[in-house]
């Protein structure tokens, strides 16, 4: 036999911990605004020095234990791991941090607003944009014209740059852009 390669876990338990609170906290918070489509999300911490993954939650979850000892269908039903209860749980099973697909717009708005800033494209962080429920983009083409979504699709608002970074409003992104 030949001694394979080592495994080092580079989480922080404390961290991964305050990751699945900081989750559930939100959920709960935008429940509290009435922001009902807020029901699952993932939190990723990683070290900016090596990389290393320091924490890792997604949510809903379900408790691994429910695989041990004798497992029925009644227990992994209650935990949403059947094709029948999966949905009503909102799909614990998959971990929205590694295999959940989202558009990276919300990561790349702060890259998106330094442009615009150091290009005098947006004079200042004060300067007002639209927030809107959807904005369209025409086609170079003729065709008909692209259009892009916010998150809450009722908002129309001006609103300067701090706070469309703090609500984390899409069209005013994409009419920066």
């Amino acid at each position: 036999p030949v001694q394979g390669e080592s495994v080092k876990l580079t989480i922080d338990s404390d961290l991964q911990l305050a990751a699945e609170n900081a989750i559930r906290y939100g959920i709960s918070l935008a429940y509290q605004n009435h922001k009902w489509q807020a029901d699952g999300g993932s939190i990723v911490a990683l070290d900016p020095r090596t990389g290393a993954i320091r924490a890792m939650a997604s949510y809903p979850t379900y408790n691994p234990a429910v695989y041990s000892g004798h497992v029925t269908m009644k227990k992994l039903a209650a935990q949403g791991l059947t094709g029948t209860t999966a949905k009503a749980k909102n799909y614990p099973a998959l971990d929205r941090a590694t295999s959940g697909v989202y558009p990276a717009g919300s990561t790349f708005k702060p890259v998106t607003a330094l442009a615009a800033l150091e290009t005098h494209i947006l004079p200042s962080p004060s300067t007002s944009l639209e927030c809107t429920g959807d904005f369209s983009v025409p086609n170079q083409y003729g065709g008909p014209p692209q259009v892009f979504k916010n998150v809450d699709r009722f908002v129309f608002e001006s609103m300067t740059l701090p706070t469309a970074l703090a609500v984390s409003c899409d069209t005013w992104f994409y009419r920066l852009g």
